[in-house]
This record gives C-alpha cells, structure tokens and sequence, in this order.
C-alpha cells in the first residue's frame, strides 16, 4: 500500500502534516450553542451549514431536562481549536472551546 501524501500545514509557528494531525486524539471541539428545544438546535446548525460550516448535535442533560449542544470540529489541542474558533468569531460566530466527553 502506498504511504499517505504529507502536505504541510501550518498551525502557528509549526509545521505539521496533515499524518502527524490524523495521528492525534482529537480531544477538542467548539460549542457554539446549547438548547432545550431540538428544532431550535436543528435550525441553528442549518444556518450553519448555509455559512460553510459544519456542525452536529449533541444531546445531553442539565437538571433532568434535555439539552441540544450544537458543535463543530475535532481538534488534537486547545490552541489548535482557540485558532478554529477565531476564525468563526471573524465570521460573527461565538462559541467556545470545550474538552470533548
């Protein structure tokens, strides 16, 4: 089998290949909204998606209600995830970084 290409990425002051990247936990993701309705996590995340970004839901629990977590990307570390979510701050979109469960 052939070897992945390695095509350099720059995170930083680092050079790094997208190999080295896929070979680390991704233990990092954005939060970028939570709900107590489905719907309103589900339409948050389509108007994402309209941006060109895209997000998942993550269902969990606060106080015995549910909760709609709307997240995007899985990144090795939380300053490679601080420099994602600039980005989106740039685009007017808040969130923040969180350890993933």
């Amino acid at each position: 089998p052939e070897a992945p290409e390695r095509v350099p990425v720059k995170l930083g002051k680092k050079m790094m290949t997208k190999q080295k990247i896929i070979d680390q936990p991704l233990n990092y993701t954005l939060q970028l909204a939570a709900y107590t309705a489905s719907e309103d996590a589900a339409s948050h995340i389509a108007a994402l998606e309209k941006k060109g970004v895209t997000a998942y839901r993550v269902t969990g629990e606060k106080n015995g209600a549910p909760l709609y977590r709307v997240r995007t990307g899985a990144f090795p570390d939380y300053n490679t995830a601080l420099l994602a979510l600039e980005k989106l701050k740039a685009e007017k979109i808040n969130g923040m970084v969180i350890k993933k469960e």
